[in-house]
């Protein structure tokens, strides 16, 4: 997986995520499944 830096212009939020799934292929979906349905549903 690795690192990921999400910035948004518009609102004072940055979400950093470190993750290792090295070889694993459905984590970068989980991060983004993470973000999507729970971190963004939160902040608005």
């Amino acid at each position: 997986m690795g690192n990921k830096i999400f910035i948004f212009k518009g609102i004072p939020v940055v979400i950093v995520i470190t993750a290792s799934g090295y070889g694993l292929p459905y984590m970068h979906a989980d991060i983004d499944k993470m973000i999507t349905q729970h971190l963004l549903p939160a902040i608005f």
